[in-house]
């Protein structure tokens, strides 16, 4: 799950920058650059030119109202808080009930009839992403118990 949020994040991150390049480029930056002005001197000044985009998109407020990117940063924090709400919500709802299978003592089974009941009951399980993200993700849990009848007597003779 981690992995999936990474990935979206970069996403985020990669969609933000294309805008403050699409911003330098709408600003003349590129011909500032092929030009070779004394505002566009190498690449550590364009770095510093996407930054200063960046920044100034951060920061930019229609009419002195609310910065939209802050806006929306805080819209980001109040999901990321109702989110973290409905899954306290559904740990503290969810029983965890305790059944006892016992197999037929003539009943057998391969690893391929193993590895297929495996994934049968992961198929049985898997929740599309938008619910496990409110409810989570329902588990099951196997436990393999061995006992015999009785134990085996052993017969021990006695040395004459």
């Amino acid at each position: 799950m981690l992995r999936f949020l990474l990935w979206r994040l970069l996403g985020v991150l990669a969609a933000f920058e294309g805008l403050a390049l699409l911003a330098w480029l709408l600003h003349g930056g590129l011909g500032r650059l092929v030009r070779g002005t004394a505002t566009a001197g190498g690449v550590h000044q364009v770095v510093a030119s996407l930054a200063g985009t960046t920044s100034a998109l951060w920061s930019w407020a229609p009419a002195g109202a609310l910065a939209p990117t802050r806006l929306l940063a805080a819209v980001a924090w109040a999901l990321a808080a109702c989110v973290a709400f409905a899954r306290r919500q559904a740990r503290r709802r969810r029983r965890y009930v305790r059944l006892r299978v016992e197999p037929y003592r003539t009943d057998r089974a391969s690893a391929e009839a193993v590895v297929t009941m495996f994934e049968a009951l992961h198929k049985r399980l898997l929740r599309r992403w938008w619910r496990r993200l409110l409810g989570g993700q329902p588990g099951v849990a196997l436990e393999v118990h061995h006992s015999c009848s009785a134990p085996a007597r052993r017969v021990v003779r006695g040395r004459r």
